[in-house]
């Protein structure tokens, strides 16, 4: 009968070993959907990132060669000359910075669908995502808050294995394109 007690508690024992080690001190455990082991992972830790309005997972989605092509009146309306409506990383991440450190900024909603994709690209895959993105602000005057909102255009998105880890991917182009046919004013 000891011996049985012996066996029990040493498997007791092991087991409990074993669930120890599975738990470990890395932090809570990532949702497999919130990581960049895929594409279409990448383009919902993306969104997340954006929601949560954490800068550094936002920048680890980009790669260093990043590059953000706007559309004209974007282009223009962010300061850009006509001949270069892109940007690069840095102004990415700046932007995105000062978006999320805005006091007035109350709530960020990001969607990005696949509409199309993926195929083939010279260095990795690309899609065409349907976006609705949607920033709300608190005006200081207690009046509405004010909801600018994104619909009207798609992104087309390059991804590519990540140059620092092999088994994750970065954006390393988005470029926006006006949907043919919709109404400047359906949006609002």
């Amino acid at each position: 009968m000891r011996r049985w007690v012996r066996v029990l508690l040493m498997i007791s024992f092991s087991l409990y070993m074993v669930g120890c080690s599975v738990s470990s001190d890395d932090g809570p455990p990532v949702d497999p959907e919130f990581d960049r082991t895929t594409p279409e992972n990448l383009i919902k830790y993306f969104a997340d990132a954006y929601e949560k309005e954490d800068i550094d997972k936002y920048e680890e989605s980009l790669h260093d060669q990043f590059l953000f092509e706007f559309l004209p009146d974007d282009a223009d309306s962010a300061g850009l000359p006509p001949d270069t409506p892109w940007w690069g990383k840095v102004s990415e991440v700046t932007a995105a910075g000062k978006l999320f450190d805005a006091a007035t900024i109350t709530k960020i909603e990001m969607d990005l669908p696949i509409d199309v994709g993926p195929w083939d690209t010279e260095d990795g895959l690309g899609f065409r995502l349907d976006p609705l993105i949607k920033v709300t602000e608190e005006k200081p005057d207690y009046t509405e808050p004010k909801v600018y909102q994104v619909e009207d255009s798609y992104l087309y998105v390059e991804t590519v294995r990540d140059p620092y880890d092999e088994d994750l991917w970065v954006f390393k182009e988005i470029t926006e394109t006006k949907k043919e046919g919709f109404l400047a004013s359906a949006g609002k």
